[in-house]
């Protein structure tokens, strides 16, 4: 079985996380569970939603088994330790944004939907009983119908409390958790002129009394019969219009809610809101602190005496008792951050899952709950609304994305990242490693990273005026980092340069005017071709490893002198022979001298050998004879780039359609396919391009990226997945390995899976 935890521990104790907010009180506080380390990691993520439709509800994470549920519909079961679906139920045809949180609990699963309550039973997921609103009469015509809605379920001791709504009237149930009868209900109108939302208006059940709220209007009940104990409408008065209470939070005898609501004064702006705590006995008022007015406001959660509200870019911390604000986060990103989702606490830690605005980012940022201070952000994948809240069980907070994944957010000791600060908006292009560091390259910079610590050691810019190129290349061997640099066109912005590994001291620097690519040492020299030059003829030179010095540079031109030539990968030393790809064709050159052996006509995009064939590619493979360039046999298989390891071919090719990057094993004495390895898995709204790196295979194992952001370890001989590790953004270059660790950067990121 593929192994997609990255070496991620798992274990799971008897701390869930069944329902929102984590209890029936919507406390979001597990004090089972303990802050994520202080540097996190995906340690796993699943596709589970639809590709039509792949919105997910927060996860409920019970007994090792997460629970789910679709807008198409579909309720889902994933064992988090054995990453399996356990099992999928499609419980109603009718397709929707959800919203609603499910409830797992002594053996069901309660989904809240339109106007009905769900029930499912856990070990199999069949539906066990259905719950509709009895006030709801169906119109003969769906088009007809009115705006419908139900909040998430709370239970406790065999009752099922909801938020129902239809258009503007809400109402309150209690039913049997056994079978779906009704205990009681109540019709709640509150204070205000707007329809109840209702899918965040998630009653709270403490001390036999369950709290619902409905617009700007709080309720208290008694969960016995129903009887209403009081009702208090939390902004009053001609100028307050379209309040919005969200899910109430009951501890200790105090109910605390957030709201917001259109103040039509003009002296307060057009919106304001607040943090109010209420007597839980009677509804009185005990305090209330106005926040900045934002529309983007969770509900509030407490651990330890305090109060945390999250308010677009803003966390807050109040002190229960009295309402004083403990600390406020920064706002330096003013307006930042919309479509916010539930807070959750752990440990010293408050989660915050929310989007960018104009940015299609979504995050969870986590915050030291004693001084407000920021710990970490982690990215998810894109789409365009919030993710959900988090689950924190022991050391993981679960999420569930809008692009229809599930993710683990943990922390793993033995790997290690880096962010370092770069300028002028740069990313990393090309990762290498050896023995003892990692060596990442931006286009104006080199770093160099301690391989076991991720300790930066040096970074030296590529010259002193720090001119950012638009091509870079590297490779280490023997204590040196070699880089070549260049630009594009006719520019003679192309340079050569050899650093010292263990200090970034730069040894030698070259410049070559007629372009720079992919460098390839062989016997202290080093080889290249002239990647980065878009006019003109194309060279392959030679260069002395110790000095730079230029041993010998030959050129590649074209009949027509008004076609430009250029060299399209990097070149392959083989038995005294330099193999060079060209737009003219297939080259072999001597590789004392330069001077020609042979030339395969027709442009090619990649080149690999080995000590009796030569393989070329472009629209499809051609195998040549390397005695004489002679074609021995070819494949439709094509692609930019190839390598032959052992007995196998390796060829990431583009498929007819779209952009879509598969890579191939073929065999190498006939070019049969042995296996192919794609990522075009239909994302829903998740937007890439199904595009792979270059992979990178050491022994028997095949290291690819690919732009769903993550590396995939492959077998080479059966193509089966191995192990998965996730990253933070798209993988920008091949895979570096050394000692069975995995490096890898994204656009800032520099990465190390053991």
């Amino acid at each position: 079985m593929t192994d997609i935890t990255g070496n991620l521990p798992n274990e799971l104790n008897d701390s869930n996380w069944g329902t929102f907010q984590f209890d029936a009180g919507n406390t979001g506080h597990n004090p089972n569970a303990r802050a994520v380390r202080e540097t996190p990691w995906i340690g796993w993520t699943e596709y589970l939603g639809h590709a039509n439709s792949p919105e997910l509800s927060a996860p409920a994470i019970v007994d090792g088994v997460a629970y789910l549920a679709a807008d198409d519909g579909k309720a889902i079961a994933y064992d988090v330790e054995e990453h399996e679906v356990l099992w999928q139920n499609t419980y109603t045809d009718r397709f929707g944004t959800f919203d609603a949180a499910p409830t797992v609990t002594d053996g069901k699963m309660y989904i809240s939907y339109w106007w009905k309550v769900f029930a499912l039973d856990t070990e199999t997921g069949a539906l066990l009983w259905t719950f509709e609103n009895p006030a709801y009469d169906p119109p003969a015509d769906e088009c007809d119908a009115p705006e419908l809605g139900t909040s998430s379920t709370t239970v406790v001791d065999g009752t099922v409390y909801v938020k129902m709504r239809i258009d503007g009237q809400g109402y309150a149930y209690a039913f049997s958790a056994v079978n779906g009868d009704v205990k009681w209900s109540a019709e709640i109108s509150g204070d205000g002129d707007k329809a109840a939302v209702t899918a965040d208006e998630i009653p709270a059940v403490a001390d036999d009394t369950a709290y619902f709220v409905d617009r700007g209007t709080v309720y208290a009940f008694d969960t016995t019969d129903g009887t209403k104990q009081w009702d208090v409408s939390v902004h009053t008065g001609s100028r307050a219009t379209e309040p919005v209470l969200e899910a109430p939070t009951v501890v200790d005898g105090t109910v605390y809610l957030t709201s917001n609501y259109q103040d039509e004064s003009g002296d307060h702006g057009d919106s304001r809101s607040f943090l109010t705590a209420l007597s839980a006995a009677d509804g009185s008022s005990q305090w209330q602190h106005e926040l900045n007015g934002n529309i983007h406001l969770t509900s509030p959660v407490f651990s330890d005496d305090s109060v945390y509200v999250g308010e677009g870019e803003l966390l807050w911390a109040f002190d229960g008792k009295n309402g004083n604000v403990r600390w406020k986060s920064s706002e330096s990103d003013e307006l930042r951050y919309t479509n916010v989702a539930e807070l959750s606490v752990a440990g010293s830690t408050v989660y915050y899952p929310r989007k960018v605005k104009d940015e299609d980012v979504q995050e969870v940022a986590a915050f030291n709950a004693g001084d407000g201070s920021l710990q970490w952000q982690v990215p998810l994948r894109t789409d365009g609304n919030a993710p959900t809240g988090c689950a924190l069980v022991d050391d993981t907070a679960y999420v569930a994305g809008d692009a229809g994944f599930l993710y683990t957010i943990t922390g793993l000791a033995e790997n290690w990242r880096q962010m370092p600060e770069l300028d002028n908006g740069e990313t990393f292009e090309v990762i290498i490693s050896d023995d003892t560091s990692v060596y990442v390259a931006t286009n104006s910079e080199l770093f160099a990273f301690e391989r076991t610590s991720g300790t930066e050691q040096w970074r030296v810019p590529f010259d002193s005026d720090d001119t950012i190129f638009r091509h870079v290349w590297a490779t280490v061997t023997n204590g040196t980092v070699y880089c070549t640099v260049g630009g594009d066109g006719g520019s003679s912005i192309n340079f050569a340069y050899a650093f010292d590994a263990a200090s970034g001291t730069k040894r030698w620097e070259k410049q070559v005017e007629d372009g720079t690519g992919v460098p390839v040492v062989v016997n202290n020299v080093v080889y290249f071709g002239s990647q980065s030059s878009l006019y003109g003829s194309a060279y392959v030179f030679a260069v002395n490893a110790d000095n730079g010095n230029i041993l010998w540079n030959t050129e590649i031109d074209s009949d027509d002198p008004s076609d430009s030539v250029r060299v399209n990968g990097a070149v392959t030393v083989q038995d005294g022979l330099v193999y060079a790809p060209s737009s003219e064709g297939a080259y072999a050159f001597e590789a004392d001298d330069g001077n020609e052996k042979w030339m395969y006509d027709g442009e090619t995009s990649a080149v690999a050998a080995n000590d009796e064939t030569v393989f070329v590619t472009n629209e499809g493979l051609t195998a040549l004879n390397s005695a004489d360039g002679t074609e021995a046999w070819s494949t439709d298989v094509g692609g930019e780039f190839l390598s032959s390891v052992n007995d196998t071919l390796f060829v990431v090719n583009k498929d007819d359609i779209g952009d879509t990057e598969r890579l191939f094993a073929l065999d190498n004495t006939n070019g049969t396919e042995r296996w192919s390895f794609d990522t075009n898995v239909e994302y829903g709204n998740y937007d890439r391009d199904a595009t792979l790196t270059n992979p990178t295979i050491v022994d028997d194992t095949v290291y690819v990226g690919s732009d769903d952001r993550r590396v995939y370890v492959l077998d080479a001989d059966g193509g089966e997945t191995l192990q998965r590790f996730e990253l933070f953004g798209n993988p920008q270059a091949a895979p570096a390995v050394r000692n069975d660790t995995v490096y890898v950067v994204t656009e800032g990121r520099v990465y190390s899976f053991v």
